[in-house]
């Protein structure tokens, strides 16, 4: 009778598979590098990153810094509270007290923002508020292009210049 339940439960432990649990992959300080389809550098870094299991293409950026166009005189710098990176499409989505800073000591604040990294844009369908050396700019919506040399901006506009 022993021999017969230790059987038992042999084939019973056998036969059931172990579950899998969904783990999150977290990794402190990221820095991910790559390049535009204009051969432009960009760095990627965030204080934490998670990346799930069942979509491995998403990372989930806590407090990221986007630096646009590293090897240029110019480089732009995104900063945000969230972020959520798309490694198949290079989508990048910037949430929460976007600001971008330039070397031009230029200054865009907006709420929220979409990098195509591949492509080297930047577009958002929220407010954004700027201010440099020419002056002051708002808007509803905006897109940027082009290393940010061509600007549209939609909705509302409204701008102060300055004049020597």
């Amino acid at each position: 009778l022993l021999g017969a339940f230790v059987v038992a439960q042999a084939l019973r432990a056998a036969s059931v598979k172990p579950r899998e649990i969904p783990t999150q992959i977290r990794m402190v300080s990221p820095h991910f590098v790559g390049r535009d389809d204009q051969g432009r550098a960009f760095n990627l870094a965030a204080k934490l990153a998670l990346r799930d299991d069942t979509d491995m293409q998403q990372v989930v950026l806590g407090s990221p810094v986007l630096v646009l166009d590293v090897d240029s005189p110019h480089p732009k710098t995104l900063t945000a509270d969230k972020g959520v990176y798309d490694e198949k499409t290079r989508l990048l989505r910037l949430t929460g007290h976007v600001r971008v800073d330039d070397s031009t000591a230029s200054t865009v604040a907006t709420n929220e923002a979409l990098v195509d990294t591949k492509a080297g844009t930047v577009t958002g369908v929220s407010a954004l508020n700027g201010s440099g050396p020419m002056g002051m700019i708002s808007a509803g919506s905006y897109s940027a292009s082009e290393q940010g040399q061509k600007i549209e901006l939609h909705g509302g506009v409204h701008a102060q210049l300055k004049g020597k």
